[in-house]
């Protein structure tokens, strides 16, 4: 038998970065016009553009270790056992959120125009929300936990990348 790697940091811990981006666009435009039956025209235009970022860094400690073993059957066959494991939670993920919109609203020659933008930092948030009698769900940093009706199942986001595995190998040796 003889010993093929080893690599054991759970004395140590590794530094692992995490990062977080997310970027959403949403465009939106909606056009009526009406004919009534005294021959009044009415018409109606609105339109939406907006921007949403996000992004969140998470540091931690982790572990990992990985021990193998190789045990010769013949002369250019061998048989390997290799085994490791990772221990990695990611959580309590801060960052910050942007929000900028513009949207013109026009109706038989009125038009009315905005615009405007928020910031928040905060904790990123995973919950259901509930729109149309469905729950749907969402994650979005914000400044504080989101509460209401609408809102269940809420938590912080955590990214957990635990691992443990075990693998057995058939080698073959050729003296060339």
């Amino acid at each position: 038998m003889s010993w093929i790697s080893q690599d054991t940091s759970w004395g140590r811990g590794n530094r692992y970065f995490g990062k977080l981006t997310h970027d959403q666009r949403n465009d939106y435009t909606s056009q009526r016009e009406i004919q009534w039956v005294d021959d009044e025209y009415e018409s109606s235009h609105y339109q939406f553009a907006g921007t949403k970022k996000e992004e969140s860094k998470q540091n931690r400690v982790g572990f990992k270790t990985g021990l193998g073993f190789e045990m010769n059957l013949t002369s250019s066959i061998a048989l390997g056992l290799e085994g490791f494991g990772r221990i990695i939670n990611f959580n309590n993920w801060e960052g910050d959120f942007s929000d900028d919109w513009n949207d013109s609203f026009e109706y038989d020659g009125d038009y009315i125009a905005s615009k405007g933008s928020s910031r928040e930092h905060g904790s990123l948030w995973i919950y259901d929300v509930k729109h149309n009698n469905k729950n749907y769900a969402d994650m979005w940093i914000r400044e504080h936990k989101p509460e209401g009706d609408s809102f269940s199942n809420v938590k912080k986001a955590a990214i957990n990348l635990n691992a443990f595995g075990a693998q057995i190998s058939l080698c073959f040796h050729f003296d060339l």
